[in-house]
This record gives structure tokens, sequence and C-alpha cells, in this order.
């Protein structure tokens, strides 16, 4: 979904394909006339004071019957400058703080609220990460969108762009003018941000990396999940500890089948035998600012992991995790795996359950 001009423009120049705009605010507005029509309840959270509950007004005024079951500012996230130092240590990544019980209670309104549809408005990336990393929390939102400043513009706090200037793709030049303290987030917008489309042509024609992951069950049926050491190069979601099962590269001639019990060995001490290998491969791209930091020699545009489910019949003496890819470890229960494991991650085990029907160690 392109929401912006600039993503329009480089899906016509990375795959010659040319996307419909739709603007956040737009597709929010559609969004809400739907769940009016289909009875279906929403929830706003993020802006500044009161602006959520304004937004709300005007909603239900032009969407009539439109349900809403909860508006509030949210979470206030604060960034330490010291941890910020371009691409990946930035305002939007691991530089990020927020209070943990308020964004307990945050959930828990969403929990007892039980919207289909959950809108956040955090700020860009912000609202991304943090709905990535906390709607699989949330059982009944069947749709999370990071809404930027929307509830600013339907609220009418903010005078969107004129007809002309969002057709031509020139809402950058009215914000520019209208609000020039944005200078340094609209020069990211067009300059930084089309230099990372240029890289990204170059990175889509390279191959990706092959790898392995593996979920590994004890006698009691509980999973092996592990904290990894934090890396400079990682994009973690704020400071969300990075829980993940081992994993790593397969080497040359080498068998994925060999590649998942080296792996678990060297990470874990753990020998470990193999109960099921998933059909379907976890893809995923890397971004550009990985790829910038890891340097040019490594040419990758990517990873495809394949998933395995291990047997572990020891007693936990001989587990030592090694301290350079992962620090600390513990074996929970399918339900805390789906709750701890990183999102990136995630992708590996929801293949996995779709795959392997029974857990019963034999």
């Amino acid at each position: 979904m392109a929401d912006g001009f600039g993503l329009a423009l480089a899906g016509q120049y990375l795959y010659g394909k040319k996307l419909t705009r739709w603007a956040g605010t737009d597709l929010m507005e559609k969004i809400c006339e739907i769940a009016a029509g289909q009875g279906k309840s929403v929830y706003l959270i993020g802006g500044k004071e009161g602006i959520a509950e304004k937004a709300v007004e005007k909603l239900q005024e032009k969407y009539y019957g439109l349900k809403v079951v909860g508006a509030e500012k949210g979470i206030v996230f604060q960034c330490d400058p010291e941890k910020s130092d371009g691409f990946l240590k930035n305002e939007y990544l691991v530089c990020q703080g927020f209070d943990t019980d308020e964004n307990n209670k945050l959930l828990e309104h969403i929990r007892v609220a039980a919207p289909d549809i959950l809108f956040v408005a955090f700020g860009h990336g912000k609202q991304e990460k943090w709905l990535a990393e906390f709607l699989s929390r949330l059982p009944s939102v069947k749709i999370g969108m990071g809404v930027g400043g929307a509830f600013d513009y339907i609220s009418g706090q903010v005078r969107r762009a004129p007809k002309l200037a969002r057709y031509l793709g020139l809402e950058w030049l009215w914000r520019l003018l209208s609000q020039p303290w944005r200078i340094k987030r609209i020069w990211k917008a067009i300059v930084s941000f089309g230099l990372l489309v240029k890289d990204y042509k170059i990175q889509i024609s390279l191959p990706f990396r092959q790898g392995v992951i593996g979920f590994i069950m004890n006698k009691e049926g509980k999973f092996f999940i592990a904290k990894r050491c934090p890396l400079p190069t990682d994009s973690y979601f704020f400071n969300i500890d990075h829980w993940q099962p081992p994993q790593g590269g397969i080497s040359v001639g080498e068998t994925a089948e060999q590649a998942v019990l080296k792996e678990v060995w060297e990470e874990t001490g753990m020998t470990a035998e193999i109960l099921a290998r998933c059909v379907a491969i976890h893809q995923y791209d890397w971004s550009v600012a990985y790829m910038r930091k890891k340097g040019k020699g490594y040419r990758f545009m990517g990873q495809q992991k394949t998933i395995f489910l291990l047997k572990y019949n020891g007693d936990g003496s001989d587990i030592k995790v090694d301290n350079i890819e992962l620090c600390d470890y513990r074996w929970v229960d399918l339900e805390e795996l789906k709750k701890m494991i990183h999102p990136m991650r995630r992708s590996s085990l929801e293949i996995l359950l779709a795959e392997v029907n029974n857990f019963r160690v034999v």
C-alpha cells in the first residue's frame, strides 16, 4: 500500500509497476466508512492530549453508526540522544524508551474493549514497531494500522494540503511552507529515501543467504528460547529483548540438517535430534541500512531460513549458551513462546505451527 507519492515512484523505479496511492488519512477514513456499515468497532490511540477524542467526534459525525470503543493518547516515547548514530541507531529504533507499566495498562484497556480495528498514531516508525511487537497480544484486533498524523487532520487540528498539491505529490512542499520546523523530516523523506531506493535497486539483484532455525522441545514438551546478545547492526524493536531459537547460516557443502544440528550445539551445547523439517521457507529481505552497516563485501538480498523441529532428551546439565550470539535462555510452553519470540522470527514459528500438528514428543 503506497501511502505517499515517493513510494509510488519507488514502485515504478524498482519493479516497473504503477502503484495506486492511498494517503494514510484517506485510507483510515475509508476503513471507518466500511466499519460503520459492517458494525465493526474501532479504537484510536496516540496523538497529543485530546486529539484522538476530537478525531472520534469528527468520524462519528461523518460515518453514522461508527462504533468507537476507545480513544486515548497512549504512551510517551523518549529518545536517548547518545544512542542515535545514523540509519540503525536512530530515533525510531534502539534509543526509544517508554514506561512499561503504562504500556501494559494501554494493552489491557484495548483487550477489555476488544476492538476489531486499531488505529495507532505514535509517529512514523514507532507506531509500526509497536504494532509489530504487541499486536499478537490483542486477539480481537483484525486490522492494526499506523496512521501518523491522521488524527490531527481528521480532528481539524492541522490543515491538510490542498487537493491539487496532493494530486501532484507536492504535500512535502506544503508541509515545508506551513511547518518549516519539519525540514529535517522532509529531507529524510525526499533525499535520504531516494538514496535508499537507489541502493535497494542494486540489493534486489543479489541472492538470498541460506540459513536454518531450530525450535527445540524437551521431554516435558517445553520449548527452548534464548536471548540474543546485542549487536551494533541489530534493529531492535525499542528496548525489548530479542528472544529467538538457535539459528544461523548454511556453510558451503553442508546440508540444512547438518547446519541446524551444528548451530544448536555451537550456541547451546545441546545435542538434539531432528523431528521434522518444514516445507515452507521463511524468507525476508534485509534493509538497505543493515546492508550498509555490513559493508560492500556482504552481498546478499536477505535470508531464506529452513525451519526445523528438534527434540532434546538431556537433563539440562550440558546447556551453556555461547555468550557470543546468545546470552540467556528459558524453557517455555507454546503460548509463552508465541509471546516472547521476536517479531523478526515470528513468521518461522507460524510456519512451524501450520505444518506440524502434533507436538507430543516421541
